[in-house]
C-alpha cells in the first residue's frame, strides 16, 4: 500500500510543479494566462482532482490499517507465532551501546534453534529495519547489524618479506621473458709473453635464462544483495582477501624457487664435521666468505623460515646468555646479533655478523640462505582487481584479482650459499590451537 502512494504522490506532486510553473511565469509577467495556458491549466486541474482524492482516500485507509496492527501489536502471542511487529522512528535494536545486553547473534540461534519468541521479535524487527533479502545463509533475509562490519576479522593471510626484498622487475604479460648470461670469460688477458708477442686468445660465450611468468588469478561470485545491503563496502573485503591470497602464493614461489635452485657458491652442513659449527651464527658468516669469494661481492642478508629465526633467538652461550639481544637482554654479552627491540611481523626481523635476517612464514625450517639479494630478481607486473556484473544474470557480481609474476634465481647462482641443517632445527613450540565453533552458546 505504501509503494502505491508514494508512486502516486510523486505523480501528483509532478502536476502540482507543472500547474505552478505556468501560474509563476504569468505573475512574473503581471498577465493573465492566455488562451494556451489556460487550456494547460484546465487539463493539469482535471488529473489533479481525481488524483487527489484517490491519495486522500489510500492515506485515510493506510491510518487505519496502521491503527489495527498497533493494537495487534499489544496482544499476546497465538500459538505457534508472535505478536506483529510494527517499526517506525526508533533506535536499532543492535547497536554498539548495548552489545553487553543484546546480542545479533545469540537471538539469532535461539530464534532458528530453540524458537524463543523474544529473540524472534527482536530478530523480526531488526530485519524490517534493514529491508534485505536473502544475504546470509544461516538466516534468509537476515543480515547482521551494521556497527558489527566495522570490526569484521579478515581471513589472516601471510606477507612476503622474502619476495618483497628480492629486485622487483615490472612485467606486462605472461609472455616468457628472455635473460642473457654470459658463461666463459671474455678477454681473458695473460701477462705478455714477450715484447711485440700477441695477447692470449678469450672467447665471450652467452646463455639465455627463460623464465615463464605465471598467471595469478581467482574470483569470488556474490550475490547483489550483498553488495548493496553490506557496510563497508563487501567487495573491498573480497579483494583484500583475493590480495591476501595472491601475496602468500607470491611468497610461496619464491621459497620454491630457492628450494629448486643449484649451482650455489657452497651448501654448508650445520652443525657439520669439517668444520663443526658450535653456533648457527659461525655458519652464517662462512656462508658469507663463500658467496664475497665466488661472486666477489659481499652478501647482504639471511632468508630463513620463522622457526629458524626462532631457533636463533634461543641459542645461548656456556653461561646461558642469549648469542641474539633485543633491547630488553641486558647488555650484549659475546652476542653475535641483535634482533628487533619490537615483535617484526615482515620483512627484517633482525641482524647477525652483518646480515640482516629476514625469516618467512613460508620458509623450509632447515635450509638457510646467505645471499647478496639485488642479483635474484622477481619478476611482477601490477595487480588489478576486476569486477563483471550480470555475468550469471542480474543478481550475481563477480570480483577477482588478476597478476604476472616468477622468480628468477639463476642469474647469479654464486651469490648465494645454502645452509642445510638437516634436522637440527626443532619446529618452534607452539600452543595448540583452538577450532573454530567449540565455544558454546549460553542461553
Amino acid at each position: 500500500m505504501s509503494k502505491l502512494i508514494d508512486r502516486l504522490a510523486v505523480e501528483y506532486r509532478s502536476l502540482c510543479d507543472q500547474y505552478d510553473a505556468v501560474l509563476s511565469t504569468c505573475d512574473v509577467e503581471n498577465r493573465d494566462p492566455d488562451p494556451v495556458e489556460a487550456a494547460q491549466l484546465d487539463q493539469l486541474r482535471s488529473e489533479m482532482d481525481p488524483l487527489g482524492s484517490r491519495l486522500m482516500e489510500l492515506k485515510e485507509t493506510e491510518d487505519r490499517r496502521w491503527a489495527a496492527v498497533r493494537a495487534m501489536s499489544d496482544a499476546p502471542a497465538g500459538e505457534g507465532g508472535s505478536g506483529l511487529v510494527h517499526v517506525r522512528s526508533e533506535p536499532e535494536v543492535y547497536h554498539q551501546g548495548n552489545q553487553g545486553e543484546l546480542s545479533f547473534f545469540r537471538d539469532l540461534l535461539h530464534a532458528q534453534v530453540d524458537g524463543d519468541p523474544e529473540c524472534r521479535s527482536r530478530i523480526d524487527r531488526h530485519r524490517m529495519m534493514n529491508r534485505a533479502a536473502a544475504t546470509t545463509t544461516t538466516g534468509t533475509g537476515v543480515i547482521p547489524p551494521t556497527w558489527l562490519f566495522n570490526e569484521f576479522a579478515m581471513l589472516q593471510h601471510g606477507a612476503r618479506p622474502w619476495a618483497d626484498t628480492l629486485r622487483r622487475v615490472g612485467i606486462e604479460n605472461a609472455n616468457p621473458v628472455n635473460i642473457g648470461k654470459q658463461v666463459t670469460p671474455g678477454a681473458a688477458p695473460a701477462a705478455q709473453a714477450g715484447e711485440n708477442t700477441a695477447p692470449a686468445d678469450g672467447s665471450f660465450n652467452a646463455s639465455i635464462i627463460t623464465t615463464q611468468p605465471v598467471t595469478y588469478t581467482g574470483k569470488v561470485d556474490v550475490s547483489r544483495q550483498l553488495i548493496d545491503g553490506s557496510n563497508p563496502s563487501i567487495d573491498g573485503l573480497v579483494y583484500a582477501d583475493c590480495m591476501g591470497a595472491y601475496n602468500e602464493l607470491i611468497e610461496q614461489a619464491v621459497v620454491s624457487a630457492f628450494e629448486a635452485a643449484s649451482g650455489f657458491a657452497a651448501t654448508i652442513t650445520y652443525p657439520g664435521t669439517a668444520p663443526a659449527y658450535t653456533n648457527m651464527f659461525d655458519a652464517f658468516v662462512d656462508g658469507g666468505a663463500s658467496v664475497n669469494k665466488h661472486r666477489k661481492m659481499p652478501a647482504h642478508a639471511v632468508f630463513c623460515s620463522i622457526g629458524a629465526f626462532a631457533f636463533l633467538q634461543k641459542m645461548k652461550d656456556t653461561a646461558g646468555r642469549p648469542l641474539m639481544v633485543t633491547g630488553s637482554a641486558g647488555g650484549p654479552f659475546n652476542a653475535y646479533g641483535a634482533a628487533a627491540t619490537t615483535q617484526v611481523l615482515t620483512g627484517v626481523a633482525g641482524e647477525a655478523v652483518g646480515l640482516a635476517i629476514v625469516p618467512s612464514w613460508a620458509g623450509v625450517d632447515n635450509h638457510l640462505y646467505v645471499l647478496k639479494v639485488d642479483d635474484s630478481l622477481l619478476l611482477e607486473s601490477s595487480t588489478f582487481n576486476f569486477r563483471y556484473e550480470e555475468v550469471l544474470g542480474p543478481s550475481t557480481i563477480r570480483l577477482g584479482v588478476w597478476g604476472y609474476a616468477a622468480p628468477v634465481i639463476g642469474r647469479y647462482p654464486l651469490s648465494i650459499a645454502k645452509i642445510d641443517a638437516g634436522t637440527t632445527i626443532p619446529a618452534p613450540q607452539e600452543a595448540e590451537v583452538e577450532a573454530e565453533g567449540t565455544a558454546k552458546a549460553k542461553k
